[in-house]
């Protein structure tokens, strides 16, 4: 969908969505998740294959509103949604989102909004949910929004450009990491996807090792519901 110079779309009674029971110690199996239905023809589900796709795209005060929507896939895409501009929007709140590809699964630029509360987020591949400060500056709207990590590569936020001093010992407050957002294992089969990164860094001032730090806490299985992030993986 792609809306720009202040043009509006709305998906007006969207297929009801169910989504999945998630919780921060849940392990979401693959297999129960809403899938694309090839029936019947006519439907508000979304699914996009390919390079350089984007699921939803608005600029220049377009508006996208497509709320409640069973399942809005994009795999090997650019982003599930786009938003770039002041006055621009997509609201797909309420919604199962699945994003595989080597991009951000919702992005934000130049004073767009996205709007995704109480959805619920599938990140396969190399995928990364969303910037950091998209997410507390207001930009992105995830109130009460879950993410599903059905890949270890995946990464669920990347903190960039930290100017203040980051103590190890607080790491999830030093890169600003949303509390408020869920994050729960996935599994495919006999895989569950436990050893995923909690963040990525993009460019930060200085690091203060305040505590011991040993790789052996990020493979230890049972520092999984840690909330010393010390003890689990990130970049």
């Amino acid at each position: 969908m792609y809306a720009t110079d202040s043009g509006k779309i709305t998906v007006t009674n969207p297929t009801s969505v169910t989504l999945p029971a998630v919780t921060a110690t849940t392990i979401v199996d693959n297999s129960t998740l809403p899938s694309i239905a090839t029936t019947p023809t006519i439907s508000s589900k979304l699914s996009i294959t390919g390079a350089k796709s984007v699921g939803f795209y608005s600029s220049n005060g377009g508006l996208i509103e497509n709320k409640k929507t069973q399942v809005q896939k994009v795999t090997d895409g650019s982003a599930l949604a786009y938003a770039k501009g002041t006055n621009s929007k997509i609201t797909i709140s309420n919604s199962l989102l699945d994003y595989s590809g080597e991009g951000y699964s919702l992005y934000t630029e130049n004073g767009g909004k996205i709007d995704a509360d109480n959805s619920v987020l599938v990140l396969r591949g190399k995928a990364v949910g969303m910037r950091v400060t998209s997410a507390t500056n207001g930009d992105i709207s995830f109130a009460n929004g879950k993410i599903v990590m059905m890949s270890n590569d995946a990464i669920p936020f990347v903190a960039s450009d930290i100017t203040t001093p980051v103590n190890v010992d607080d790491i999830r407050n030093g890169l600003g990491l949303p509390s408020t957002i869920t994050i729960a294992k996935g599994k495919d089969g006999t895989t569950v996807f436990n050893k995923y990164k909690i963040a990525a860094v993009d460019g930060m001032t200085k690091l203060n090792i305040n505590q011991d730090l040993d790789k052996k806490y990020a493979t230890d299985d049972t520092n999984e519901t840690s909330t010393d992030l010390s003890k689990k993986s990130f970049l």
